[in-house]
This record gives C-alpha cells, sequence and structure tokens, in this order.
C-alpha cells in the first residue's frame, strides 16, 4: 500500500521488548489502521503467508551464518579474513 517505511518506523518505535507480545496480530493491525492501510487488504496479505517461505529462508541463512540478531554487520578484511559483528554498535 506504498508505507513500508512508515510501517517500519511505527512499528520500531512501539517496540517494547522481545517475547512480550508487543508485535501481536492485534498490535500489528492497530499499527496498520494508525496509518490509513486499508484494513482488509493488510488482513489478506498477513493471513496468506506470501511471504512466509522466503521469511524462514533468511532466518535460516542468519542461522547458518552463525547470527542470533539484528543488526548484524561482516567486515571483510585483508586475505579475505572476515569479522562478524554482532549488533548494533557505537
Amino acid at each position: 500500500q506504498g508505507k513500508f517505511w512508515e510501517y517500519h518506523d511505527i512499528l520500531y518505535t512501539n517496540w517494547t521488548g522481545e517475547n512480550n507480545g508487543w508485535a501481536s496480530p492485534q498490535n500489528q493491525l492497530k499499527f496498520a489502521k494508525q496509518l490509513g492501510l486499508d484494513e482488509n487488504k493488510f488482513t489478506v496479505c498477513m493471513s496468506s503467508e506470501k511471504y512466509k517461505t522466503k521469511i524462514q529462508s533468511s532466518g535460516e541463512d542468519a542461522k547458518s551464518l552463525g547470527l542470533t540478531g539484528t543488526p548484524a554487520f561482516f567486515i571483510i578484511g585483508e586475505n579475505n579474513k572476515i569479522i562478524k559483528v554482532p549488533g548494533a554498535q557505537p
């Protein structure tokens, strides 16, 4: 619906920690409504699991690289030495 970044921002503005329900389907719909998204289109998109395989694949890729959270960065230095930098950095 053309409001990816707006939705991104409202999600992270309302983040209250892990495993506490902040991203429940009810809250996701509430945030969508706050942005004026079409409720029916949003609900159909979310319930269709259209991107489920892509999301799971991305998670598997991250796990195979030893990542346990976001953000994460890789620095490739001399001789292709790879340094993993987990988490937010100053």
